[in-house]
């Protein structure tokens, strides 16, 4: 029987006290396990003294293994969090959980309309819902995947069950790109819709690497095995096919078929080429008909059409053949089936709790909260981008610190530029300068959002409809608003205004994760809320700022600067580097692999491993310049070397590290995509800056210490001593 979220929301107290996050439970530690008042649980107090204390191994030698030295009690003292991000992401999540709850309280009768608030606050609720309170209706998929999905003919969904005729390569491809199109749903690939990086009147479409369906390599493989995996197709693929259960042997092959898809994927997007505009005559297989053109205008419908002389955008030239690869070596019949499984799979937390559950076994349930967690915040940041963030964080962010942040980022900015000159040839360094110049900067929320009255939320939330039903509807219905609203602006072709589209507000915001971001397409740098609090950001304290923060943005910021698209496995650049900057790429590798890095990882996490190296000596550099920081306005941590003990030096450097500490230090994370270890992210930049000689001179190291003989050999990375202050021609922000 059908009901109302709204209704259900509004009348059933019990569940004021445990919305918020489907992790709720597995993020508070059992108190026997945690020292009493040693570490803050919300985002109401934070105690330095007590976070280093709970983190540090001060029995260690800093100068032998500098993460030991700094993060080498954490994992002990922090049992139920995989890093310091999840940790922190836990305090937001708690915190949140209270303003929801405050929310929840006040939502208007079913029969009046919602208001933004509203809408953001239910955004996250209502799927927190699905597993808070067992719901199961997983029959809804293929209700609303039917009733939506269509081929160019008119006839039933492609993946109908009974009446689907999956009978042609052609057809396959307009069933991934009708899914892709028009509800979000990447099986082999995504389609984005982004702003004309020409204009900011109407959209282009780009077509990338699936995230989702990397990140479920991952998952499949630290958190599944073979037999459950093949359990899981056989279930998913259930709820959309008439077959009452799938033959044990087609499960097998498809858990075959998921294996060899994933492995090809993966392996494409980490050595994925430039980015760019595609050729019609070159990326698309050529012939009278362009399929992937047929298959585009059969999912726009009667919205229109794009033509064969519009652009259309890659994030790697070759998606096009891997796509088409796949579609040839499989048969249809299986296609169908896989499009299936990883369809459900996608919408399994916002529909079915029993279905999120048999992607984890019995004795993985905490991996399982943090999976739906994970859902949930995505889906909301999908629905409502910054509105849920701003509501959640207006009282606890104030400007002034909002400002100093602002302050910090375009300082980096300008150093970031200097830094270009000795990395980059000249022709390399012009447009690197003026990526960089061009950058627009947002951090928390777009500033029209604290309006008291609620009226810029309300604006800003206008093309979505009312949220009505169960959560899978309401995600749906959502999406489809959202695209529709984007096809529109992709199809407009009359002359409008420059600030039709607003790029940076544009996007998904997981306003909710401790993350800076970087987006080629939107030309923006995103800093989220919780990214300006501790132990990220401690406004009036340069070296604990510079270390942590400053570290991440500057990362980001070299990103930028090469105009790199970060794909979650790789990232890829317009720029065509010279031998010199391979060579430094190649050579910065085998510093990893001096420091336990195997040699294919080193090489593929070279792009982020070079972000770090420069970004933490940008962030270096303006620490010892002072100049990357507003006035303290009081700060919040005080005299940080009189409360720690430490010099102001140390600081910056612990400050560099903390933010790695990690419950496996010796793994990728299992929700990253990274190739390197929290250990060598703290360790090898600290080293390689300057070869280890101002760290070796503030913790007093030897030369045949281990971080110092880390870098012995050629200087590689070629960073020459920058200037105190950037030449003018460098000053970005003039």
């Amino acid at each position: 029987m059908m009901m109302s979220v709204r209704v259900e929301a509004f009348a059933c107290i019990e569940l004021f006290t445990i919305v918020g996050v489907a992790a709720y439970v597995f993020f508070t530690p059992p108190p026997e396990r945690m020292p009493r008042n040693i570490t803050c649980l919300n985002l109401s107090c934070f105690n330095l003294g007590a976070e280093l204390y709970t983190a540090m191994d001060l029995r260690s030698n800093p100068c032998d293994d500098f993460y030991q030295y700094t993060c080498g009690r954490w994992a002990e003292n922090h049992p139920d969090y995989e890093d310091q991000f999840r940790y922190l992401e836990a305090r937001v999540y708690r915190t949140a959980n209270d303003k929801l709850r405050e929310r929840m309280e006040k939502l208007p009768p079913p029969d009046k309309p919602l208001s933004g608030a509203d809408k953001a606050a239910l955004s996250y609720l209502a799927c927190v819902e699905v597993q808070t309170r067992h719901i199961d209706v997983p029959w809804m998929i293929s209700q609303l995947l039917f009733r939506r999905t269509k081929d160019g003919g008119g006839s039933e969904s492609l993946l109908h069950p009974t009446t689907a005729k999956l009978t042609t390569k052609d057809a396959a491809l307009r069933l991934l790109v009708s899914l892709a199109l028009d509800l979000d749903i990447d099986v082999l690939f995504k389609i984005l819709m982004a702003p004309d990086p020409r204009t900011n009147s109407r959209r282009v479409v780009s077509v990338a690497h699936s995230d989702s369906l990397l990140k479920w390599k991952r998952h499949r493989e630290q958190l599944t095995t073979p037999a459950a995996t093949a359990t899981c197709i056989r279930e998913f693929v259930n709820i959309l096919s008439a077959e009452h259960s799938l033959r044990v042997e087609v499960a097998a092959a498809l858990v075959k078929m998921d294996v060899e898809i994933t492995v090809k994927m993966a392996a494409a997007a980490a050595i994925s080429g430039n980015t760019g505009t595609a050729d019609d005559k070159k990326s698309f297989q050529t012939g009278h008909a362009n399929p992937w053109l047929e298959a585009f205008n059969a999912a726009l419908g009667d919205r229109g059409n794009v033509t064969e002389d519009e652009q259309l955008f890659v994030a790697d030239p070759q998606i096009f053949a891997l796509v088409r690869e796949v579609l040839d070596h499989y048969p249809t019949k299986h296609l169908r089936y896989y499009t299936a499984f990883h369809a459900v799979r996608q919408l399994a937390p916002f529909t079915s709790y029993r279905l999120v559950d048999a992607l984890f076994s019995p004795d993985n349930q905490s991996a399982a909260m943090v999976y739906y967690a994970d859902a949930c915040a995505a889906a909301a940041s999908r629905l409502t981008s910054f509105a849920l963030s701003s509501y959640v964080f207006q009282d606890l962010v104030p400007q002034e610190r909002i400002q100093a942040a602002y302050d910090h980022l375009e300082a980096l900015k300008n150093r970031t530029g200097a830094m270009a000159s000795s990395w980059l040839a000249k022709p390399d360094q012009r447009s690197a300068l003026q990526r960089l110049r061009s950058l627009k900067s947002l951090v928390a929320w777009p500033s029209r959002f604290n309006d008291s009255t609620g009226s810029a939320v309300d604006q800003f939330l206008a093309h979505l409809p009312d949220f009505r039903g169960y959560y899978i509807e309401i995600y749906l219905d959502a999406i489809s608003a959202i695209r529709n609203r984007e096809m529109a602006q992709l199809l407009d072709r009359t002359p409008g205004s420059e600030d039709k589209i607003a790029r940076e507000e544009d996007g998904p915001f997981p306003g909710m994760r401790p993350m800076v971001r970087y987006s080629a397409w939107y030309g923006s740098i995103l800093v989220s809320p919780s990214a300006v609090l501790e132990p990220l950001f401690f406004n009036g304290s340069d070296p604990l700022s510079m270390g942590a923060f400053g570290h991440l943005v500057a990362h980001e910021l070299w990103h930028a600067a090469l105009g790199e698209m970060p794909l979650g496995a790789a990232s890829q650049s317009d720029l065509t580097l010279g031998d010199e900057h391979l060579k430094r790429h190649q050579c910065i590798a085998e510093f990893y692999t001096k420091a336990g890095a195997s040699k294919q990882d080193a090489a593929k996490g070279s792009s982020e491993s070079v972000a770090d190296l420069v970004g933490l000596e940008v962030a270096y550099a303006l620490y010892r310049e002072g100049n990357g920081s507003s006035p303290s306005k009081g700060g919040d941590v005080g005299n940080v070397t009189d409360i720690t003990g430490f010099t102001t030096e140390h600081l910056f450097f612990v400050a560099s590290c903390l933010k790695w500490c990690a419950a496996t230090p010796d793994s990728p994370s299992k929700t990253s995509l990274g190739y390197i270890t929290p250990r060598m992210r703290c360790n090898v930049p600290v080293a390689v800056m300057d070869r280890a000689r101002v760290f070796a001179e503030a913790f007093g190291c030897k030369n045949e210490s281990k971080m110092v003989q880390m870098v012995a050999g050629p200087n590689c990375a070629g960073i020459d001593e920058m200037p105190m202050q950037p030449p003018r021609d460098y000053n970005i922000t003039a």
